[in-house]
């Protein structure tokens, strides 16, 4: 057990928050105390990762995000052509 300040309070271990999305933990980034976070103590490099919510969310939670965002796209995208497609048979009936 390590000692806090001189009244020998012990220091508490940092959490280990799991991923919002995924609940997985972000592999590279040590758990630490907020403090430990902080510019001196911990270099930047050593707090995030170099990617979009890099130490906010794993990998895995990342590419599931980049996935689920094309695929509501791409479904938007096919909406709108069957809409066009069966415009156009409603005026091929007609003609």
């Amino acid at each position: 057990m390590q000692v806090g300040n001189s009244f020998t309070k012990p220091l508490r271990r940092g959490l280990v928050v799991p991923n919002a999305l995924l609940l997985e933990r972000e592999s590279r980034i040590p758990h630490l105390r907020p403090a430990e976070y902080k510019r001196s103590r911990l270099s930047r490099n050593r707090r995030t990762v170099n990617r979009a919510y890099g130490g906010v969310l794993s990998g895995g939670a990342v590419r599931e995000r980049i996935i689920r965002a094309f695929l509501v796209e791409e479904q938007k995208i096919v909406k709108k052509v069957l809409k066009i497609q069966k415009a156009k048979e409603k005026q091929a009936s007609k003609a």
